[in-house]
């Protein structure tokens, strides 16, 4: 084996550090198969065998929050020094395109540093390695195993944490809609990022203190690790969530809201009363403009759009407005006609009328195009009254789901049953947001209750014939042979399938419930699953760390 000690102690590499190197180097795993101790290898490469690393302690179970804080603070020193002065060289950005620079510097360095060795080169440290060293002193540095565990994971999940922040800003800035895309995808869910990094650290960590050297294996370990940790965190995250969604419904109903799909009604009513009798009328002129110049801005969107007869007619009607009077009823029953065309079958004649009603609500609202003093007013009303409808529209047709399974028995499968139609019907899917229609999909799949409960519910007796059945004849073998076991489990197992169905019915009730409030304006938690893509450059980039080790 050749390596140029004097080289690496030249490059700024500690005793400590060339000699962990050496041990995690192919050759010497080979050379210990062979029968030689790390003293003789050590010695080989001119090492005094005192100066051999010492071992690591066991994990200590009393560690204190004072010293769990000095590993922490010193594992992820670098990261916020970065991000320090990014923030003082280019604000907010900066703070977090800095530490995302050096995650991308640390990686370069580590990719060198594994092929180094293949092309007779030295290993280098990586950016990170140099912060620490001025910026941290030597009792920052973890002595036991428990404080490499710690270190590993808290730089692992800090890096995750700011390398999500720096896409989530990117993405915004990006000008290709693909870079925009991919940018977006790295930038999901960056606690469950952070969770998935230091999974990623720590797991090979672990796997090194247990004996595992092979670099394959380490990688391996890292991607177990990553995606258990995206596990754990996400599983965290919605738990936070959900409680924090209930904590806020609670809260919200001790003061009469979210209002009732009624309430929403009458105050829809009201909003569109005040707008026409305040009597607003908007320019002719002003109106003129703006319909002269709806062609022109949907060729931005759609060169070949006048192809669409429908939307071609629609454009029509609304110039033609301008010759009567532009009350806001009238503007209002214009929107309404392009309402019609946003649930057309045609995705492209959906996107061009929503173009459209865009612009006409952006000409309403702006009180410079009306005439008369109660102008905002009268739009900022009719505006109300638009959001109320199309709340109560949606909470209302949630509750006739639950309305129409209750005609047929009101259970958990009949609430299932209804929510699928809604979610396998476009048209009708489409006015609700995509968070409503998860909640909906996952009623209509029936994710929104409880596994265990489900299993439970299966042994209830009104749940088919066959459970009927076979817990009667279980029943009736007991009686007829005096089996002292068959009669009870028979009972038992009747008594927790309908204690587990009616808890099951309870549950579809409840999420439906919580679908409707959502629609009126309730926070709910989405349930989510964390895309691999997002997960992919924390987890690899600790991968790569694993088989330089």
């Amino acid at each position: 084996m050749a390596f140029d000690v004097a080289g690496a102690k030249a490059a700024g590499y500690s005793d400590e550090e060339i000699q962990q190197f050496l041990m995690s180097m192919p050759e010497t795993a080979e050379a210990k198969k062979a029968g030689y101790s790390d003293t003789e290898i050590l010695s080989h490469f001119g090492l005094a065998p005192a100066s051999a690393p010492a071992p690591i302690a066991a994990p200590s179970e009393g560690m204190t929050g004072r010293r769990a804080a000095e590993v922490a603070g010193g594992a992820v020193a670098p990261i916020a020094a970065a991000a320090a002065a990014g923030g003082l060289i280019g604000g907010p950005v900066g703070a977090l395109a800095a530490p995302a620079a050096l995650g991308v510097a640390d990686l370069a360095t580590t990719l060198y540093n594994v092929a180094a060795p293949r092309f007779g080169s030295q290993p280098v440290r990586t950016p990170s390695e140099i912060a620490r060293g001025y910026l941290t002193p030597e009792s920052f540095q973890p002595r036991t195993q428990a404080e490499q565990l710690l270190a590993a994971a808290a730089e692992g999940g800090a890096g995750a944490l700011t390398g999500a922040g720096a896409a989530n800003v990117l993405a915004k800035r990006a000008a290709p809609r693909v870079i925009q895309n991919v940018l977006a995808t790295m930038g999901e869910r960056p606690l469950v990022q952070a969770g998935a990094g230091a999974g990623a650290a720590a797991a090979p960590v672990r796997a090194e203190q247990m004996g595992v050297e092979d670099p394959r294996a380490l990688l391996a370990t890292s991607l177990v690790g990553g995606l258990a940790g995206a596990r754990g965190a996400g599983a965290l995250q919605r738990g936070v969530e959900s409680g924090a969604a209930a904590a806020q419904r609670g809260a919200m109903s001790l003061v009469g809201k979210p209002p009732t799909t009624e309430a929403l009604g009458e105050r829809a009513a009201q909003s569109f009363e005040r707008a026409t009798t305040l009597g607003v009328q908007y320019d002719p002129a002003a109106y003129q403009s703006f319909a002269s110049n709806l062609e022109s801005g949907l060729k931005g969107f759609d060169p070949d759009f006048s192809k669409f007869a429908d939307v071609k007619v629609a454009i029509n009607k609304l110039k033609d407005l301008d010759s009567q009077p532009l009350t806001i009823e009238r503007l209002h029953n214009a929107r309404q006609m392009l309402g019609v065309l946003r649930d057309d079958k045609e995705k492209d004649v959906r996107r061009l009328a929503g173009i459209l009603t865009d612009k006409l609500d952006q000409f309403v609202t702006n009180d410079k195009n009306a005439v008369g003093a109660n102008a905002k007013e009268a739009a900022d009303a009719l505006m109300s009254g638009i959001k109320d409808y199309r709340m109560m529209s949606k909470s209302a047709e949630i509750e006739r789901l639950v309305e129409r399974a209750d005609l047929v028995g009101g259970s958990a499968e009949n609430i299932e049953t209804q929510f699928r139609v809604l979610a396998r019907n476009p048209a009708r899917l489409r006015k609700f947001t995509p968070d409503e229609q998860t909640m909906i999909k996952r009623i209509a799949k029936g994710e929104e209750g409880s596994t265990l409960v489900n299993m439970v519910a299966k042994l209830s007796p009104t749940r088919s014939p066959a459970v009927l059945g076979a817990e009667m004849l279980l029943g009736g073998y007991g009686v007829s042979s005096n089996d002292p076991y068959a009669g009870p489990a028979a009972v038992t197992a009747a008594g927790l399938g309908l204690g587990g169905r009616a808890i099951q019915n309870a549950l579809a009730r409840r999420a439906a419930a919580n679908v409707a409030a959502m629609t009126r304006g309730a926070p709910t938690a989405v349930p989510f699953t964390p895309t691999y893509g997002s997960l992919a450059f924390p987890i690899a980039a600790q991968g790569v760390n694993a088989m330089a080790r």
